[in-house]
């Protein structure tokens, strides 16, 4: 018993050791080589109201969310001009706003693992997940307009409610 408390104890102690060596960035990191998946994603109770030609029950999910429409990028290029685009969109911010409803989804590969991103612009939020680290930042509103832009040019549906009419 003594023996398996002394292994535990040292076990624990390597664990914390290696845990201080793994300091996420502040921002948002960025890409290496590989795909991203950029996604249009939207509560069920709203697809009815704004995509109305969608069949509900045979929509993919993402994080609970229905995805409208999604797209993989092999081009790093084009992973990188995205990555650009939510580095000066997301900036430091508070916690998640109440209505936190987001309507694009991002995910790519870092050092740091897989990185995915959801942006609520209603409550200029973007959540950040990197390999199970979350955090949240606020959304620089200009940026919203790029990452709309950036979404047109890959061909992937913009949200409803940022469509120019």
């Amino acid at each position: 018993m003594k023996y398996l408390i002394h292994t535990l104890v040292v076990v624990v102690a390597l664990s914390l050791d290696s845990l201080k060596a793994v300091e996420l960035p502040r921002g948002i990191p960025d890409a290496v080589d590989g795909n991203m998946l950029v996604a249009t994603i939207a509560d069920r109770h709203e697809l009815k109201d704004n995509y109305p030609k969608l069949n509900r029950s045979e929509l993919e999910e993402i994080d609970g969310y229905s995805v409208v429409q999604k797209k993989s990028i092999s081009d790093f290029v084009l992973i990188v001009e995205a990555v650009k685009i939510i580095k000066e969109l997301a900036v430091e911010g508070g916690p998640l706003g109440m209505c936190f409803s987001p309507r694009h989804y991002l995910s790519y590969m870092s050092e740091y693992g897989e990185v995915r991103l959801e942006v609520c612009f209603e409550c200029s939020r973007v959540r950040i997940d990197m390999g199970g680290w979350g955090k949240t930042l606020s959304v620089n509103k200009s940026g919203a307009r790029k990452l709309n832009e950036f979404y047109e040019k890959i061909g992937v549906v913009v949200p409803k409610m940022y469509q120019k009419n």
